[in-house]
């Protein structure tokens, strides 16, 4: 199984960010990992798709684009994003998630699809099969939330080992999406 490394900007400093962004790509980072929060769907707001904009601009790196978002295909016109970058929503943030990842393959992006801790996995199966279809690649990523998303003092959620074995085992040889865990 390939791993992949992918550092997150929510702790870098801001006021220094292309410096940040050099030191990545001299350490061989894989992806940088961006939290986009709406202040609805999680409590906290973050960056704006200005700042994300210009991220794509000074770095070669690709990036994962973590929606924390009501609605979040309502959003996907603001991001200039490339075929090697990740747009990640949530399963829950949208009762329509399957014409948010419509909107994702058009682009021409590869797909996220995370899940809460809570949400159990089972509900997934559907969205899997709905996302292998719409975007057929091998860069698409299904993420298991080991944290409730934004709550990150409450510590690693219980089962979430069980929970990533639970959703590793129907992707196995149905669809080339990786699974990962995130948070905490």
């Amino acid at each position: 199984m390939e791993k992949y490394l992918s550092a997150s900007i929510m702790c870098a400093d801001l006021l220094n960010l292309e410096k940040g962004l050099r030191g990545l790509e001299d350490a061989g980072i894989d992806y940088i990992h961006i939290d986009i929060m709406d202040g609805a769907f999680v409590p906290n707001i973050t960056l704006g798709f200005d700042l994300i904009n210009a991220i794509k601009k000074a770095t070669k790196i690709p990036l994962d684009v973590h929606m924390m978002v009501n609605e979040p295909g309502r959003f996907i016109d603001g991001l200039n994003l490339d075929e090697n970058d990740i747009f990640c929503v949530h399963y829950e943030s949208d009762i329509h998630i399957h014409r948010t990842l419509e909107m994702i393959k058009n682009k021409g992006w590869r797909a996220g699809l995370a899940i809460n801790p809570q949400t159990p996995v089972e509900r997934m199966a559907d969205k899997v099969t709905i996302q292998n279809r719409l975007v057929p690649s091998n860069g698409n990523t299904l993420t298991i939330w080991g944290i409730i998303a934004d709550i990150d003092d409450k510590g690693l959620c219980q089962g979430i080992q069980a929970g990533l074995r639970q959703h590793r085992a129907p992707v196995r040889g149905r669809h080339p999406a990786g699974a990962a865990a995130s948070g905490g």
